[in-house]
């Protein structure tokens, strides 16, 4: 089945790319929210198109066609050596987008030079991600380090890898700076909210806390004011709330990540509440997910995509 699934993808998505030749393709199961159904498709420069005359017609063999896959949250293009690897290993899986939430600003812009093309992945970065100090990631770049020459620690990755944020005086010069650096969007982390200030000078904590929630609708309101989509890294269900009540685009996974020592299952639970305010959307208007959200497809590809510019695009097989 996943086979069928991936070859006829691959058919839809190389057709018609460079080329005002119309080609139908028929005997297959499309996939439509409603469920799916049999029929034909016919693409001319990527796009959906009536069927013409002389149009190339192909017959998939009873495949059932679905949209493309899209990796909402990995790390794994964080540099362009693994950027080329992974890119191929992810289009053979029929994963056409991918969304990096925290990059090194270092490495980024040569990772975009080798994805974001015609037969790559799409991919958009968020650059340094903003935390508190000692927050997440801080010890964690520190610890990753030790693979990429120099040692150093946690605190050298400021500007780079994260972004710090205690008061929200800092809020406007840090979006300013990662607006300018080219973020494609932007992300917050929220760490154990609830216990936020008997935390955040604690050592046993250091590299496990995040950003004062109080700060969270700012940082939300100064981010979209700069077309900024906000994504949150959350590890408990008031972090969840927390977010949910700011108004931000996208949740990062769900509550439980990262299991506390000591940690009751109410620290992570979410309730019926809990989801029903996340369905009622923030932001601007778009629902929260767990997952991730749309990407915005760079390349031109055949299968338009979400966001594509221009006419109904072709399926994104």
């Amino acid at each position: 089945m996943r086979s069928a699934l991936l070859g006829a993808a691959a058919l839809v998505l190389s057709a018609g790319a460079a080329t005002a030749q119309t080609t139908c393709y028929g005997g297959a199961q499309w996939w439509t929210p409603e469920g799916f159904i049999s029929g034909e498709r016919c693409v001319a420069q990527g796009r959906f198109a009536a069927a013409t005359p002389d149009a190339a017609r192909i017959d998939l063999g009873g495949a059932w066609v679905i949209p493309a896959l899209g990796e909402a949250h990995n790390h794994n293009l964080d540099n362009p050596v693994m950027a080329r690897a992974m890119s191929t290993t992810y289009l053979s899986a029929g994963i056409l987008y991918v969304k990096n939430p925290n990059s090194r600003l270092e490495w980024t812009e040569a990772t975009r030079a080798v994805v974001n093309q015609p037969d790559t992945v799409d991919a958009v970065f968020s650059l340094g991600g903003v935390t508190a100090p000692g927050g997440h990631p801080v010890r964690l770049y520190g610890f990753l380090s030790r693979f990429y020459g120099e040692v150093r620690e946690g605190e050298a990755f400021e500007g780079d890898a994260f972004h710090l944020v205690t008061a929200e005086g800092d809020i406007a010069p840090v979006l300013d700076r990662l607006k300018a650096e080219g973020a494609d969007f932007v992300k917050l982390y929220l760490l154990g909210s609830e216990h936020h200030h008997e935390r955040a000078e604690d050592p046993v904590y250091y590299g496990m806390r995040g950003v004062d929630p109080a700060l969270a609708p700012a940082f939300v309101r100064e981010a979209h004011a700069r077309d900024l989509r906000v994504s949150v890294h959350v590890e408990t269900a008031a972090d969840f709330r927390a977010a949910v009540a700011a108004g931000v685009d996208e949740i990062n996974h769900l509550p439980g990540y990262m299991w506390e020592t000591g940690a009751t299952a109410e620290t992570y639970r979410l309730t019926e509440a809990d989801a029903r305010a996340a369905a009622r959307g923030g932001g601007r208007g778009g629902h929260h997910h767990s997952c991730g959200q749309r990407l915005r497809p760079q390349s031109g590809r055949a299968p338009g995509g979400p966001d594509s510019a221009g006419g109904e695009p072709a399926p994104p097989a």
